[in-house]
């Protein structure tokens, strides 16, 4: 069933341990896999650059890896940089905005609803 999130994660979750017993993928909605309680490693390309880590358990999506996903995923984040490039130019959400999540959830939808049919 089609289930999308502009604010959820997009496969890969790390909350701080122990505060989560329980993460939806924001892209498709599936309950994700617990893959490691209380790591202690980095989160982001950023963190990892930095030499920096801390603990954190880490959630994945059991359908992360599949072509569907990925397409999806990719149109998430760039509807959600583009929002981003838009909300900084005027402050405030616009209709281009509004246009470019809804342009984007549509075609996610179809993603969702093709991968669906296919499992």
């Amino acid at each position: 069933m089609y289930k999308f999130n502009w604010y959820g994660s997009v496969g890969r979750c790390f909350p701080k341990p122990g505060t989560v017993k329980k993460v939806e993928c924001g892209t498709c909605g599936t309950p994700m896999n617990i893959v490691g309680r209380n790591v202690n490693g980095p989160t982001s390309s950023a963190e990892a650059m930095a030499g920096r880590q801390h603990a954190h358990d880490y959630f994945e999506c059991p359908n992360l890896s599949t072509e569907w996903h990925r397409a999806a995923t990719v149109l998430h984040m760039r509807a959600y940089n583009d929002c981003i490039y838009y909300y900084e130019l005027s402050r405030y959400e616009t209709e281009v905005t509004k246009q470019i999540r809804s342009d984007a959830e549509d075609k996610i939808k179809k993603i969702l609803e093709e991968a669906e049919k296919q499992s």
